[in-house]
């Protein structure tokens, strides 16, 4: 594991400001690890958060929004059911 404090620090307070975060970046990357590293530091509730992995067949708006749905539901119980 290569430690990028400084990544973390930036995601931290991007989470803290913004509605939505995206992480994008080739595989292999370290995503995850970095996510994880930025979020062990903060609460639950002071940031909720949910994950949502695409890869290429997530462009066909059928398997993109159910997948949305079920992410977003985790931050808020019957999110999305209606869509």
């Amino acid at each position: 594991l290569l430690p990028r404090p400084r990544l973390a620090a930036s995601l931290r307070a991007a989470i803290g400001e913004a509605r939505c975060v995206l992480v994008s970046a080739p595989a292999g990357s370290g995503k995850t690890t970095l996510i994880a590293e930025a979020l062990a530091g903060l609460s639950a509730t002071a940031a909720p958060t949910s994950w949502l992995s695409l890869d290429a067949h997530d462009d066909e708006l059928r398997r993109f929004l159910p997948a949305l749905a079920a992410a977003c539901a985790g931050l808020a119980p019957g999110a999305g059911r209606g869509a």
